[in-house]
């Protein structure tokens, strides 16, 4: 759902990509990492997909010496978005 609208938005001019989804169980959150310019991109990502969310926050991603690099070859170190998704009073996956 998600990767399938950030990729609509792209085609249709928005820059954002659709990077993975993190699910913690022990504090049942899902985490869905987005690359985008600006917060309101995720947030027409989840709106397009239908996806609740409960905020959207700037995330900035630092890699340790050695870790894979991104696909331009360069260590990550872009802000991110990332969206939280909550059903009721408890984020969701």
């Amino acid at each position: 759902m998600l990767h399938e609208a950030a990729r609509r938005l792209s085609s249709a001019g928005q820059t954002v990509r659709y990077l993975q989804c993190v699910y913690l169980p022990e504090d049942d959150r899902c985490l869905c990492l987005f690359e985008a310019t600006d917060p309101r991109t995720v947030q027409q990502v989840n709106e397009a997909a239908q996806v609740p969310f409960r905020r959207i926050s700037t995330a900035v991603e630092f890699r340790a010496f050695g870790v894979a690099k991104d696909e331009g070859g360069e260590a990550a170190s872009q802000p991110r978005a990332v969206s939280r998704r909550y059903e009721g009073n408890r984020e969701v996956s």
